[in-house]
């Protein structure tokens, strides 16, 4: 059995005493590595924005959703969990997002250029706590989609069911705010949270996102399918669209349709990709179709 060695320091002048933690220290000391390596990787613009289509239930595209990753020059590509929590603590989760969104804007254009969208294909991106929280979230997004002249109802807010149950008045004015500016919401991971049902209806957004726990448990579980079903259900009770994300297999693909759903998203339609990876892919599933 192993144990945890501490050293009891002594502080001077009284009699109490404070406990030194080597595995807690060597845990800063990697943090604070991560939080440098980071600073030093936005300027030397090693972030991008990698994108997962969204079709709908007749296969067209109809959007897709953004994630960030990390091209690192020695341990390759990182997904997000790795570094998006050190990113929110040393506060730069701002500047990633506008990275993603600068990505998205970009995108945006090329598919407008080659005539393969209209106005009502929009890109996701992820909101976090500390950004919806901030009073310059919608200067901040604004003063991007401005630059390269992008509508904001192009531009869909993805906020997790969590952030929906501290400070609802906040969190509802919040919303209409860029609402009214024409960007969309979308709950994320629905059904994880725990969000009141009875203050749903009051929240202004578009579509629910099925959470892939979910899914994955659809076909071999009576409550998988039933927790499902009830959110599918739910979102059509409040006219919102439900999106399934980490859609895997034909059989889930094939189940999720019997079931209504509007709009899937998963590895059985295509891994998240670059820029010009899903250019490439937007522009021959269009062309197909």
């Amino acid at each position: 059995m192993q144990t945890r060695l501490c050293i009891v320091l002594k502080i001077k002048g009284g009699n109490s005493s404070s406990f030194y933690d080597p595995a807690l220290q060597t845990l800063l000391e990697k943090q604070t590595e991560l939080e440098t390596d980071i600073v030093r990787a936005i300027a030397s613009d090693e972030f991008c924005a990698y994108f997962q289509p969204q079709v709908n239930t007749y296969g067209d595209v109809i959007g897709a959703e953004a994630l960030i990753r990390w091209n690192h020059p020695q341990k390759g590509l990182i997904a997000a969990n790795e570094f998006i929590p050190i990113a929110e603590q040393y506060g730069l989760i701002q500047k990633l997002q506008n990275i993603v969104l600068h990505d998205i804007c970009i995108l945006i254009n090329e598919l407008k250029a080659d005539n393969i969208i209209d106005d009502s294909f929009s890109v996701s991106i992820n909101i976090s706590q500390s950004q919806f929280n901030s009073s310059n979230l919608k200067g901040e997004l604004f003063s991007t989609i401005n630059k390269f002249d992008i509508r904001a109802q192009q531009i869909k807010l993805e906020i997790t069911e969590s952030m929906l149950s501290s400070d609802i008045d906040y969190t509802i004015r919040q919303m209409k705010e860029l609402i009214a500016a024409g960007f969309l919401f979308s709950i994320d991971d629905f059904g994880t949270g725990y969000s009141c049902l009875a203050y749903l209806s009051a929240f202004p957004v578009k579509e629910l996102k099925i959470d892939k726990s979910f899914i994955d448990k659809i076909l071999d579980s009576t409550v998988g399918f039933n927790i499902a079903q009830t959110i599918i259900s739910l979102g059509k009770s409040l006219n919102l669209e439900v999106v399934a994300e980490g859609v895997e297999t034909t059989e889930q693909y094939d189940l999720l349709k019997k079931m209504n759903i509007d709009a899937m998203q998963g590895y059985l339609i295509a891994r998240p990709m670059d820029k010009e990876g899903y250019a490439k892919w937007h522009s021959a599933n269009t062309n197909a179709q």
